[in-house]
């Protein structure tokens, strides 16, 4: 990606975060704000993802107004946080649990 789409995909993730409330403390998780994305929190049907796009810029700008729209569908995280919520949607039900409290047990 070229500076000029880094400058514009950067500039489109601060205006959505800076447009709802529930956005500008940062990450959901940690309150950082630095590598930030959105997760969503559910999709509609027939709604495009990350992989339908050739590149992050033209993802933002299909998503932007989705955002705009519903933001309550959204968590604003940092990309660390975002792979660790992905990932642990991987399980479900009693797996998810178990795992949950794996963590919690780990010193």
């Amino acid at each position: 990606m070229k500076n000029a789409e880094k400058i514009t995909l950067v500039g489109i993730k601060q205006d959505l975060a800076n447009g709802y409330r529930g956005f500008k403390n940062g990450c959901y998780v940690c309150h950082e704000n630095h590598g930030m994305t959105f997760h969503h929190l559910w999709y509609l049907p027939n709604e495009k993802i990350y992989s339908d796009f050739k590149n992050s810029l033209d993802y933002y700008r299909y998503l932007a107004p989705i955002i705009q729209a519903d933001p309550k569908r959204f968590l604003f995280v940092c990309n660390a946080h975002h792979q660790a919520i992905t990932r642990l949607c991987r399980w479900k039900g009693v797996k998810r649990k178990r795992l949950i409290k794996a963590v919690m047990m780990t010193k």
